[in-house]
């Protein structure tokens, strides 16, 4: 049906029989064989391929510095989806099928209603379904405060860093006077404060709030030189 030196086309009716097929491409009708390759042929043509739809994502809630696995339930997804929202680290496709793909990812830093979840056909592709997710604080706990060592009437920046910490989260120090939180995520916290009156060894508190209400996180020593 036409061409060039580089592309030749060719029509024909599929007829008789179902099945694969064996065609052959040579230089004239009867000279040298160029090609041999094999052809399936079918009783009905196959489905035209279709758009992808999501129509949910699952859950739409999550606990900041917890492993989640996300759920997408649409139809005809491609193996290529992909799947974001805000300071979720570490987005890892878990695979599925055509209606239903899976994503894990941790959410941390900010606990806040997340407005920019987005599911796409693929990285920077097409925007599928727009969701928005909710990351809320769990239990929160301490691992460490550093430094462990302090000069005697110097302000010191204590760093306090664990999981799920809020803006309640308290901390103390004996004899270390105008303890002020100085900023911090749900990862850490920093506070300020000025070791006074002796050296020696001081004992440390952190609690996930003041007062007597407030549960013990942590406890520690800071070495006052």
């Amino acid at each position: 049906t036409g061409g060039s030196a580089t592309q030749r086309s060719f029509a024909c009716t599929p007829s008789y029989k179902t099945g694969s097929h064996t065609f052959e491409v040579k230089d004239v009708p009867g000279g040298t064989l160029l090609k041999t390759a094999s052809i399936e042929f079918m009783d009905t043509p196959p489905p035209p391929p279709c758009d992808p739809q999501v129509a949910s994502v699952l859950p739409l809630s999550a606990i900041i510095d917890k492993s989640t696995v996300f759920t997408v339930t649409g139809s005809c997804l491609p193996d290529t989806t992909a799947f974001f929202f805000e300071e979720c680290v570490g987005i890892q496709s878990l695979g599925g099928t055509e209606t239903q793909k899976q994503f894990r990812c941790t959410p941390m830093y900010t606990p806040e209603l997340k407005t920019d979840g987005v599911v796409k056909d693929k990285l920077n592709g097409t925007p599928l379904f727009h969701f928005n997710m909710d990351v809320r604080l769990g239990t929160p706990t301490v691992t460490s405060v550093t430094p462990t060592s302090a000069t005697l009437g110097q302000v010191t920046e204590f760093k306090v860093e664990g999981t799920s910490l809020s803006d309640s989260t308290a901390f103390w120090i004996g004899e270390c006077e105008g303890i002020t939180m100085t900023g911090g995520l749900a990862e850490y916290r920093t506070f300020n404060c000025t070791p006074s009156h002796t050296t020696g060894v001081k004992a440390g508190l952190v609690k996930d709030q003041s007062g007597t209400s407030g549960n013990a996180l942590y406890n520690f020593t800071v070495n006052v030189k």
